[in-house]
């Protein structure tokens, strides 16, 4: 029997394994590295975070969504993953920083050495996210774009050297939809479990905790260790470093294409939104991958237009080609759940020698008519041979 102050502090939840298989939960708490909470069968258990790879939350399912009608703020992301969504508050070290502020995790001071990109408010621009560019590029509200050396930063502008220019120009952050920086990704020297927020920040922290409603996390990004506490309904996720592995987005990672898409006359590219990849047949595609990856998972599905009849929907034929296992997808089957393991001989590799991992898009009968495929929710797991986790308790 579990009495009412108990199931007042349980929160669903769902672990991940090092298989990548998925087990519900209904958490207690998180604390020192020690996972408790009430398995399927509602005995309680108490685990080590080294053996799983990300705890998923869902209070939503007890406090209801949050609101989702609020405008997406400004995002910044660094070249180690990491990411904040908030404001460009200020500059510092003589324009050569960022200075950021998150809602709910404070100001961070960011190098310029150190980023990504900038994606601002109400612009819509994304084009740093697993973006590799020659050079620093700038794109304007407008659809400008300005490839080049960003000089400094300001409160209000960036500093720019255009590529073939003499002199530097100064472009106020207003007229901004985004900014790409040609900092090669890593990291290195990264500690900390990575902690996913709801509104879509990735940071890595010690002293990662949960108790009665609350989380706690020390960012590894602060100046001071300072740890913060949050509403538990804030936090999407916490990926595990204390297992020697982690879990990557595969559509976080750059983009090859080997075939482009094009059917009965008319260009198909491929679509990356959010966690979602949309293939139409014939497309045959890559993706970069970093040096030791284990494991692929991820969800295949028709993606069929809305108001189809049953013979029309029968049309939909296609086969998908992965990494070790192919499989058709029909009217009939028009969904499939994949969980792969991987070595070396199921990788591509690209001109600079990097892993790639290949999918493939095929029409089977009719052509490829309606041969439009959602693949979502997929994760690629990646040795990581230097853990530092930050549910230690000597990491707070």
């Amino acid at each position: 029997m579990v009495f009412a102050s108990s199931v007042h502090a349980l929160t669903p939840a769902e672990l991940t394994t090092p298989q990548l298989e998925r087990q519900p939960i209904s958490l207690t708490g998180l604390d020192g590295g020690v996972l408790r909470y009430f398995d399927d069968d509602r005995r309680l258990a108490e685990r080590p975070t080294s053996d799983f790879v990300r705890l998923t939350l869902r209070p939503e399912e007890l406090v209801g969504p949050e609101d989702s009608t609020t405008q997406a703020a400004a995002e910044i992301e660094l070249i180690d993953g990491q990411r904040l969504t908030g404001r460009w508050a200020a500059a510092a070290r003589g324009g050569e920083a960022v200075v950021w502020e998150h809602a709910s995790l404070g100001t961070f001071t960011l190098g310029l050495d150190d980023l990504r990109g900038v994606a601002f408010a109400g612009a819509g621009g994304t084009e740093h996210r697993g973006a590799t560019l020659a050079a620093d590029t700038a794109i304007l509200r407008n659809g400008d774009r300005i490839a080049g050396f960003v000089v400094a930063v300001s409160e209000t502008s960036v500093t720019l050297l255009p590529d073939g220019a003499d002199a530097e120009v100064q472009l106020p952050l207003a007229g901004l939809a985004s900014l790409t920086f040609a900092n090669p990704a890593g990291d290195a020297g990264v500690a900390g479990d990575l902690v996913r927020l709801t509104d879509g920040s990735r940071v890595r922290a010690g002293g990662v905790g949960v108790r009665r409603g609350t989380f706690r996390l020390t960012p590894s990004l602060a100046d001071q260790p300072t740890t913060r506490t949050l509403p538990l309904a804030s936090v999407a996720a916490v990926d595990f470093a204390a297992a020697g592995l982690r879990l990557i987005e595969l559509t976080d990672r750059p983009l090859r294409i080997d075939t482009p898409s094009r059917a009965f006359g008319l260009d198909w590219p491929a679509e990356i939104a959010g966690d979602t990849l949309r293939l139409h047949a014939p497309a045959a595609v890559r993706f970069v991958l970093p040096p030791g990856a284990r494991r692929f998972a991820g969800t295949a599905e028709l993606d069929l237009p809305l108001g189809l009849s049953d013979a029309q929907r029968r049309l939909a034929n296609t086969r998908l080609d992965l990494p070790g296992r192919s499989f058709r997808l029909h009217a009939g089957r028009s969904r499939q759940d994949f969980n792969l393991p991987l070595s070396p001989r199921d990788l591509d590799a690209d001109d600079d020698g990097a892993p790639t991992l290949p999918l493939r898009l095929d029409p089977a009968a009719h052509g490829p008519l309606l041969d439009r495929v959602r693949l979502r929710d997929l994760v690629v797991l990646v040795d990581s041979p230097d853990p530092r986790p930050g549910t230690d308790p000597d990491a707070e």
